[in-house]
């Protein structure tokens, strides 16, 4: 399927549709059938590049996705890109406060307790 069609890099059209903050194609994308849990070669997964670009509205839609389902939900969250780095440590890391409150509402354990950078309620 082409929605799975990856560059070198392994990066998927979804995965460009996040990094050009495009959250109605996102949309589109996961609507066909793109795979949000896809890692590149760097192991980053869809909510990793969210986390990174900034994009609160991403994070909301990925999350959503999940919030029924804690394995999903923990596939999505704990995974580590080849940093041992976590979208909740990057949105941490990028002192991005909001996206790291909604991760925290969303249920992703990496949130409980944070301090530091990102500190939330």
């Amino acid at each position: 399927m082409y929605l799975l069609t990856q560059l070198i890099s392994g990066r998927t059209a979804l995965h460009w549709a996040i990094i050009s903050d495009f959250p109605e194609i996102v949309k589109v994308l996961i609507g066909k059938g793109a795979d949000i849990f896809f890692e590149t070669t760097n192991k980053c997964n869809s909510l990793h590049f969210a986390c990174e670009k900034g994009s609160v509205e991403i994070v909301r839609i990925l999350m959503n996705i999940v919030k029924d389902d804690e394995e999903k939900r923990n596939l999505l969250t704990q995974a580590k890109n080849n940093e041992e780095l976590t979208p909740f440590t990057i949105a941490a890391n990028n002192k991005n406060a909001p996206i790291c409150q909604v991760l925290k509402d969303s249920g992703d354990s990496n949130a409980n307790g944070a301090s530091g950078a990102c500190i939330i309620a």
